[in-house]
């Protein structure tokens, strides 16, 4: 299996937990005791301070949560990011000695969160 197959086959569940952990370095703990911040009882935790409910961010689905996760691998490694973006959404054929054509450019900002999200996995995942 290769990676991209590995990481297609992940649940969107385990997908954004690993980029939860591993892509924003964030931990999930429980909400202080005392807290009446809302009805949510696990949030994502930067270390220094709560930052999103654990329940409510899936970068898989939701656009917004997906963006984060895009700045955060293109921040790590920006062409990489666009390597692997283009191998997820196969858009490989778009590319030639002259770059990328139109139509190409135009498949790769209609990527869904979950292959913004498999393209950030395969770009932090495998930095040297």
């Amino acid at each position: 299996m290769t990676q991209l197959q590995s990481v297609q086959a992940m649940s969107d569940q385990k997908l954004n937990d690993w980029l939860g952990e591993k892509a924003m370095g964030w931990m999930v703990r429980h909400k202080p005791i005392g807290c009446e911040c809302d009805d949510v009882d696990e949030w994502w935790h930067d270390g220094t301070r709560f930052v999103r409910d654990y329940e409510y961010w899936h970068p898989c689905a939701d656009h917004t949560d997906s963006l984060e996760v895009q700045a955060k691998a293109i921040e790590v490694d920006g062409e990489g990011y666009v390597d692997n973006l283009i191998a997820v959404l196969d858009a490989g054929q778009f590319y030639n000695s002259d770059g990328f054509d139109t139509f190409g450019i135009s498949i790769l900002l209609q990527a869904t969160p979950r292959q913004r999200a498999e393209a950030a996995y395969l770009t932090i995942k495998f930095q040297p």
